[in-house]
């Protein structure tokens, strides 16, 4: 039934002004914070550890798995400062990665979030 009422609607669209709504494809939610642009598309830096970014990618395994990987990349000479991989992609990972690059050993049950 589901083809005819789409072949009888295509073959009457607009001559009757009918028109179709479009389904969402997403739910909107609430809309996340934006940060200041502080780099400003100047990606060079005069000294080392003055300036990074950093990245979060996905990989495919054989088994089928995603392995999530956050890295940070310092800017003055492009080598990477610190790289994490772990199964799921969480505020962790960002925070353990920032750590390694700035040498900082700490508990994550020590930290409070807001």
């Amino acid at each position: 039934m589901k083809g005819l009422i789409k072949t009888t609607y295509n073959r009457y669209d607009g001559k009757l002004g009918y028109c179709m709504i479009p389904k969402r494809l997403s739910i909107k939610g609430k809309a996340h914070k934006v940060f200041e642009n502080l780099l400003k598309q100047d990606f060079t830096a005069e000294k080392k550890n003055i300036k990074c970014c950093t990245d979060f990618t996905y990989t495919h395994l054989f088994n089928g798995s995603l392995r999530y990987n956050c890295l940070i990349l310092d800017l003055y000479d492009r080598s990477i400062a610190a790289t994490k991989t772990t199964n799921y992609l969480t505020t962790d990972l960002a925070i353990e990665t920032l750590n390694e690059a700035l040498g900082v050993t700490i508990l994550l049950d020590q930290v409070k979030f807001k």
